[in-house]
């Protein structure tokens, strides 16, 4: 009959169930691999930045100047001294002039960051912060600990605390806690030389 209505059966009804669950395993495995592939990138980036934090430290305290006025200062958790600064940073822009800076890394605990500060010869006398930025995020805690070679014998042995006209330590250890992607804690250290140190 021309005007009945005719509906589904039950083998059109399976086909389209068949299809849609088809459709919908290929749309979750496609999200499920885009989100595995978001997290292994951010997981790269934050290594990456924790690699560049530490060549950052690695390439000032291979900078290291002997000059009176501006001494190496160490505690567990700050850092500061001297630099012959190649390309020295004015508010971010980076000029071409060699001079001495003082060069200082801090944690700032309230927001997470690892901070780096580099200050002009001229401005440390007028006790101003000079150029500060944030080196690395996601930081729980920070700790530097400083070892000299002893006058005579082998080994190193610690200081806890290098103070203005002290010996220039001859390695510093960075001691590092930060926040993973995945809400785990990485400690992460690392070893530098400081090559001034060498000569004293």
């Amino acid at each position: 009959m021309p005007g009945k209505l005719r509906g589904m059966t039950l083998v059109e009804v399976m086909i389209v169930i068949v299809i849609m669950v088809t459709v919908s395993v290929a749309v979750f495995n496609t999200m499920n691999g885009g989100f595995a592939l978001w997290d292994r990138v951010l997981t790269l980036k934050h290594e990456e930045d924790i690699d560049i934090a530490f060549d950052k430290m690695t390439s000032d305290l291979g900078k290291v100047a002997r000059f009176s006025f501006i001494g190496f200062q160490g505690q567990e958790n700050a850092l500061s001294f001297p630099v012959m600064a190649d390309g020295f940073e004015d508010k971010g822009q980076l000029t071409g002039l060699r001079r001495i800076a003082r060069v200082s890394y801090s944690m700032d605990t309230l927001h997470k960051v690892l901070l780096r500060s580099e200050t002009r010869f001229e401005d440390t006398f007028k006790s101003a912060r000079g150029y500060e930025r944030t080196l690395l995020k996601d930081v729980v805690r920070v700790e530097f600990r400083y070892f000299c070679r002893p006058l005579q014998g082998t080994g190193l042995v610690e200081r806890l605390t290098v103070k203005k006209g002290d010996a220039i330590p001859h390695f510093v250890q960075v001691n590092l806690i930060v926040e993973g992607t995945d809400r785990r804690y990485d400690r992460i250290t690392q070893l530098i030389e400081v090559p001034i140190a060498k000569t004293i």
